[in-house]
């Protein structure tokens, strides 16, 4: 009968334990490797130059699919969406990129936020700008292989914008009347002009002066067209330089006015409205063929007569 308690072998059974047990983890470990590896390299997870392109009417979808990679055969997850969205940032008309990686099919999706155009641009300058250029809503300028829908033009020196003709084609933007269309003139911005088209008034010229109050400006255009409308006649421009003393000018005739002997009804009239005759909603004083700011000449008194008694 051997002497050796059972307590003697426990230090080797402990070894030999855990002998077993990392033999096992790395056997598992490798196990799990080999077999995200195996995964990993799987046909379903490999790209095959598939792209879902959406939410580009102004850049055609061959030019976005010209400059994205197309790395065939590398694994999905391998592709930075980061360097699709810098590729596709070089179209000016590209606001915003959003890149998404689908699986089964692999695919690859790529949505384009493009710039919203406000106004066409036309240069008035003497170098040209070649293709169809236009005004975002930030006064940003791109270019579009297609006519996107707008409903103003404007017409600037060059391309891009100088600080003070963004300024001011944004406040002229944030005034304008809602639905009407027109062409703005940023030529002189001493001197801006439009040509605006309403429903109910046509089309006219509209007199800004400087880019400064524009909104007063735009409220005295809303306070004299119905003094305008009012005539029955063409309006031909609207005078708003001086916000406080407004003018207009109509041609023509209206259906109610009888038709002269003489000038057939056809000289022009220029009114004019200040503080009072918009407080108590009376028309303005027409006067034919006076141009504004200019002063009506007064009737010259007349000697009384007295008699001799």
């Amino acid at each position: 009968m051997s002497s050796r308690r059972p307590g003697d072998f426990a230090p080797t059974n402990r070894r030999t334990r855990l002998v077993v047990r990392r033999t096992l983890a790395t056997f598992y470990g490798l196990l799990i490797a080999g077999g995200l590896v195996a995964a990993w390299r799987a046909p379903q997870w490999r790209w095959h130059g598939r792209y879902i392109i959406s939410g580009n009417p102004a850049v055609t979808t061959e030019d976005i699919a010209a400059r994205l990679p197309r790395p065939l055969g590398k694994p999905l997850f391998l592709i930075d969406p980061a360097t699709i969205r810098s590729r596709l940032a070089r179209f000016g008309s590209i606001q915003r990129v959003e890149v998404s990686r689908w699986l089964f099919p692999a695919r690859i999706q790529v949505r384009v936020i493009e710039r919203q155009p406000e106004a066409r641009v036309a240069t008035t300058g003497p170098k040209k700008a070649a293709g169809l250029w236009y005004l975002d809503e930030t006064g940003q300028a791109f270019v579009s292989h297609h006519v996107l829908p707008v409903r103003l033009s404007a017409r600037v020196p060059r391309i891009p914008l100088s600080l003070s003709a963004r300024a001011a084609f944004l406040g002229l933007l944030a005034a304008w009347p809602p639905g009407a269309t027109g062409t703005l003139d940023l030529g002189d911005l001493s001197r801006l002009s439009a040509r605006i088209e309403t429903a109910t008034s046509g089309a006219f010229d509209l007199k800004l002066g400087d880019d400064h109050a524009l909104k007063s400006k735009f409220r005295a255009l809303a306070r004299i067209l119905p003094l305008a409308e009012g005539t029955g006649k063409t309006l031909e421009y609207v005078d708003v330089r001086f916000p406080d003393a407004p003018a207009f000018r109509v041609t023509g005739r209206s259906e109610e006015e009888p038709t002269p002997g003489t000038d057939n009804g056809q000289h022009g009239q220029v009114a004019t409205a200040g503080h009072r005759d918009r407080a108590d909603g009376r028309r303005a004083a027409v006067h034919p063929d006076q141009e504004p700011g200019r002063i009506r000449p007064g009737r010259t008194p007349q000697p009384e007569s007295r008699g001799a008694g």
